[in-house]
């Protein structure tokens, strides 16, 4: 009804349109759009520039009715069509999953006991130093509590402790109770290098730099597993602590002693040397003998200077004075000594070797207080290394034993679960992206 009136309304001429407006209301004719969209009108009648109706031929409403058919958009069902698609990859790509892996963590995977313990490293080289003085821990460069922390935690990661388990525990049964757990079955008889693997999934340890402290926890499907794990851990973490001091400190010492026998060595060749000088020379020591030498020239010039001024004094005033020639012979005599002793320390005579000998002596001389001052430094060292051996050895000190545990506390089956969504989700709107960036012209 509401078309038919439509048409007679525009079938009603207007005052002032006359048959033209009739012409035009005869010739409006409707189009049906194709898709799913709703019929749509469109006038075959135009207007001029004054507002008035402008009649089109009959080609011309032709055509305007065909392009506007052909324009209609399917963008409707291409829309609906998306959608589908959209829900349809949520479902398989994050839906499904995440379901999937719910249902392995919460249905399958066995429930996990830890077994926490920490520990630190107590003792060993370092102590107090003065500005002046370094320890002779410090001095050798031995290991510090640091690097001792780092070789256990890759020891506790390594062969070397599987074997020492395996030998004390029965470490294999113990993993295979995994139930019926698909993805983490452990087989009793694999290897060594896959049983690493799974030993490394049950172990977490971790070392804090700062505080010197580490925390290993050990994860197995019974309490009382994972505390006989990390009590046997324990035991053979001293037993390695232990072996690593006793060799820092055997090391060291070995060391010292080592230094101190050299000096010491050197020490009685240069005392030997010294008695061989003396029993060639027969002389206790040149420079003494020097120094004696010394002396006596000095004496000799005391004596020849006050002859001198006696002489010098009685021959201004007593020149016929019978003590002249004595005093004149007394001067020669002193001068001839003078000059035959400083002949003989000059080296000036065939029989004088005191130059020599003194020379050698000073050698031997040098060499001895340098042995000397050797020796006594390593006897020294010695002595402070001997008593930071007995004092400073390194042990473990567990200030939180493994205890047995009350209730399972792995596999963290929410945070397992969700990480699963997180990654697909963004695995999905990724594709999402891409494929839209493909269909994009």
């Amino acid at each position: 009804m509401m078309i038919r009136d439509i048409g007679r309304a525009a079938e009603k001429p207007s005052p002032g349109r006359g048959m033209s407006m009739r012409h035009a209301g005869r010739q409006q004719r409707w189009i049906t759009g194709q898709g799913d969209g709703p019929p749509v009108r469109r006038s075959a009648v135009a207007s001029d520039d004054r507002g008035g109706p402008l009649l089109l031929t009959a080609d011309q409403r032709a055509d305007d009715g065909a392009s506007h058919i052909a324009a209609q958009p399917s963008a409707p069902r291409s829309r609906g069509r998306g959608s589908i698609w959209a829900i349809l990859g949520f479902v398989v790509f994050v839906l499904v999953p995440t379901a999937l892996a719910a249902a392995y963590w919460y249905g399958v995977a066995a429930d996990r006991f830890v077994s926490t313990m920490r520990y630190s490293l107590r003792g060993g080289p370092g102590g107090e130093t003065s500005e002046s003085k370094v320890s002779p821990a410090a001095t050798l460069g031995l290991a510090s509590a640091g690097a001792d922390g780092f070789i256990l935690e890759d020891f506790l990661r390594s062969h070397a402790v599987l074997a020492e388990l395996e030998a004390v525990l029965d470490l294999r049964a113990m993993m295979a109770l995994d139930g019926a757990d698909p993805v983490r079955r452990f087989d009793p008889h694999m290897p060594p290098e896959q049983l690493q693997h799974y030993w490394n999934a049950t172990l977490d340890v971790h070392f804090d730099v700062l505080t010197g402290v580490t925390t290993v926890a050990v994860g197995l499907y019974r309490a009382e597993d994972a505390q006989a794990v990390a009590e046997a851990l324990v035991t053979i973490l001293r037993r390695l602590v232990d072996s690593l001091s006793e060799r820092q400190q055997a090391e060291m010492l070995a060391y010292v002693d080592a230094e101190f026998s050299t000096a010491e060595q050197r020490l009685r060749r240069s005392l030997d040397a010294i008695e061989a000088f003396r029993r060639r020379t027969l002389t206790v020591s040149p420079t003494d003998e020097a120094a004696l030498t010394s002396a006596t020239i000095a004496q000799l010039t005391t004596e020849l200077t006050e002859l001198t001024v006696r002489l010098r004094t009685l021959r201004e005033t007593v020149p016929n004075s019978p003590q002249i020639p004595r005093l004149v012979e007394q001067v020669a005599s002193l001068e001839t000594q003078i000059s035959s002793v400083r002949a003989t320390v000059g080296g000036q005579t065939p029989e004088a070797a005191l130059p020599d000998q003194l020379t050698d002596f000073e050698r031997l001389q040098n060499e001895y207080q340098v042995a000397l001052d050797a020796y006594v430094e390593t006897l020294g060292l010695r002595t402070e290394a001997r008593a930071a051996a007995a004092l400073g050895r390194t042990h473990l000190a567990v200030f939180v034993p493994p205890r047995r545990a009350v209730t399972a506390t792995g596999p963290d089956r929410l945070s397992e679960t969700g990480m699963v969504a997180i990654v697909a989700f963004l695995g999905w709107v990724i594709a999402r992206i891409l494929m839209a960036s493909l269909r994009a012209p």
